[in-house]
């Protein structure tokens, strides 16, 4: 079982200020389903993964991921929620984009992160 995949469904659930129980109820499963997920004794089938993604705006992956579970305060992964959703409303947006109007933000992007670096 993914002990990350525990912390960061943890670390999110807290940054809402949900409960076990809360959060279990909005996926329609028990308390103590969630407390096992978060023990890493037990792992949220593909479907559910999916709904905690979407509950938390975070990717799969993200959620997946154990980069947050050893980090401090300023870089825990509930910390990251909001941009994490900012991200995802702005992934949502380019699926309406034609496909030049995707070759133009994906050069703005480029600019961007080519100023930012130097």
């Amino acid at each position: 079982m993914s002990s990350a995949l525990g912390a960061n469904i943890r670390a999110l659930r807290q940054a809402q200020n949900l409960t076990q129980v809360e959060l279990g109820g909005k996926l329609h499963k028990a308390g103590s389903t969630v407390r096992m997920w978060e023990l890493g004794k037990a792992f949220p089938d593909t479907e559910t993964l999916v709904s905690l993604s979407q509950l938390f705006g975070v990717s799969t992956d993200y959620l997946l991921s154990n980069t947050g579970a050893a980090l401090g305060a300023a870089d825990n992964p509930a910390n990251h929620s909001a941009r994490d959703k900012q991200i995802g409303k702005i992934s949502k947006e380019l699926t309406n984009l034609n496909p030049k109007q995707l070759k133009l933000v994906n050069d703005l992007v480029r600019e961007i992160s080519h100023r930012e670096n130097e």
